[in-house]
């Protein structure tokens, strides 16, 4: 499975009736999620905007950079969120 299928597949569940049924230790790694899917939302229409004006290569640059940080630091919120889903402590995931 690619990142972006895991991705999408983790936002159907996650904004689903059964993503409210998420243990409540998890809450601050939902949040973190939630907030870093925002921002990785944001940077996407951001980035169409830029090609849908005609943008420069320079500003589509810097687009695609901010977007490709924002859309590693949603990799680690769903991968911190799934890890407290399973149980797993911070001390045992090597972080």
């Amino acid at each position: 499975m690619t990142r972006a299928t895991a991705v999408l597949a983790a936002t159907v569940l996650l904004a689903s009736p059964a993503g409210a049924h998420f243990p409540d230790r998890c809450s601050p790694q939902r949040d973190a999620w939630a907030t870093a899917s925002s921002v990785h939302n944001g940077r996407l229409a951001e980035t169409r905007r830029l090609v849908g004006a005609g943008a420069n290569r320079r500003l589509l640059a810097a687009a695609q950079k901010r977007q490709t940080e924002t859309a590693h630091q949603l990799s680690i919120a769903l991968r911190d969120l799934f890890l407290c889903i399973e149980g797993v402590e911070d001390g045992e995931n090597g972080r």
